[in-house]
């Protein structure tokens, strides 16, 4: 292993748009993935570095984009 601890992990990255509904070979939905899940996932990977941290700061970064949109929570 590269690194023995991470003392701070930012999640900021984001995609929204009508004209954006697709879905990857997995069947997750684009826009889903790339604003929640790869933040999940990152996360999860990199928590026992940031644990080893005395201060391990998680900061999950959001817009205001989802006003825009409306979000059909049983077709994720």
């Amino acid at each position: 292993m590269k690194y023995v601890k991470v003392d701070i992990l930012v999640n900021n990255g984001g995609m929204a748009g009508p004209d954006l509904r697709c879905t990857s070979k997995q069947g997750w939905e684009t826009t889903l993935t790339v604003n929640y899940l790869g933040h999940y996932l990152l996360t999860q990977n990199l928590l026992p570095l940031i644990k080893e941290s005395k201060n391990g700061r998680i900061v999950n970064v959001a817009s205001a984009a989802y006003e825009f949109f409306n979000i059909d929570i049983g077709d994720l």
